[in-house]
């Protein structure tokens, strides 16, 4: 019986894809389907051999389904690969193809808390120079663009970043360091840009929240 849901609730994920192309709603029915075999395949455990987020979070005021190949602002972004995701959002590797650049697309969920805070922060930072003397090196993530779309989940506001490496926690997981620790040069460099960069944040009147080492 599990087989059997998550095949139809794969099935009917697909069809919000309509979202992304002509914008149409999809039928109310189509759309109690979807959610009510969500909800059942929330009642399971389920694996996917790969850390992800939850399925049954993909319901009204949650995550927007993304498919590999999907376009987004008139055709402008082409989604390539996913690189992660958050309590708010998922985030896609993404092709700009104005520009033939990659990027990241962060796509917040339909309830996530207003996004200004976030946006006009990112935004004041594209304005400011935060470029190091020696090296001309920024270390602060540039805004690029951002809007919004519709789906079956609501509205979700999208973000696009310029496209960054992995965090040193995930690093450190990844590769076999000894001692789990960074090289000293590494690690040398690593602290000059990140000290770097708060100083010139603080001069600016900005101050960085949350988690520091796990937005590194």
């Amino acid at each position: 019986m599990l087989t059997s849901f998550y095949k139809t609730a794969v099935a009917l994920s697909r069809l919000p894809r309509f979202y992304n192309t002509v914008g149409y709603s999809l039928p109310l029915l189509t759309r109690r389907r979807l959610h009510s075999v969500i909800n059942i395949m929330a009642d399971f455990p389920y694996q996917v051999g790969y850390p992800a987020e939850e399925l049954s979070k993909y319901c009204p005021g949650g995550y927007h389904p993304i498919h590999l190949g999907d376009v987004y602002k008139a055709g402008r972004y082409r989604i390539v690969h996913k690189l992660g995701w958050g309590g708010y959002s998922t985030v896609w590797l993404a092709r700009d193809q104005n520009t033939n650049r990659n990027v990241a697309l962060k796509v917040n969920v339909s309830d996530a808390p207003p996004v200004r805070n976030e946006l006009g922060i990112l935004q004041q930072i594209s304005q400011l120079s935060f470029e190091e003397p020696s090296t001309s090196f920024s270390a602060v993530v540039k805004y690029l663009d951002d809007f919004q779309i519709e789906g079956p989940n609501g509205f979700h506001h999208c973000i696009v970043t310029e496209l960054l490496g992995p965090s040193i926690i995930t690093a450190l997981a990844q590769y076999d360091f000894p001692s789990n620790r960074l090289p000293a040069r590494w690690a040398k460099g690593i602290t000059r840009q990140l000290l770097t960069t708060l100083g010139s944040l603080h001069r600016h009147g900005i101050a960085h929240g949350g988690k520091l080492m796990e937005k590194t």
